[in-house]
């Protein structure tokens, strides 16, 4: 197998390093949340890691008290581990 070699082949080195340093980062998130936020509602889902379909988990109030319940939650299913 050939080595990877960012100046032969013609790749700055800075990019290089940056497309490695995401491929590295993507792989510790255990799961990938998104939010749809609009004025009075936050809808949500959860893509667990490993290209898995996302789950849309539903709609919260878009105030505080909320949306640090929502946090506390996804805290103790993912074991306090970063979501991305």
């Amino acid at each position: 197998m050939k080595e990877f070699n960012p100046e032969i082949d013609g790749v700055k080195p800075t990019v290089a390093l940056h497309a490695m340093d995401q491929h590295k980062m993507q792989r510790q998130y255990p799961a990938y949340l998104g939010l749809d936020v609009h004025k009075n509602t936050i809808a949500w889902a959860v893509a667990k890691d490993g290209r898995q379909e996302p789950e849309y988990r539903g709609e919260i109030a878009n105030r505080a008290r909320d949306i640090a319940k929502l946090v506390e939650r996804l805290i103790g299913e993912f074991d306090g581990e970063v979501l991305l």
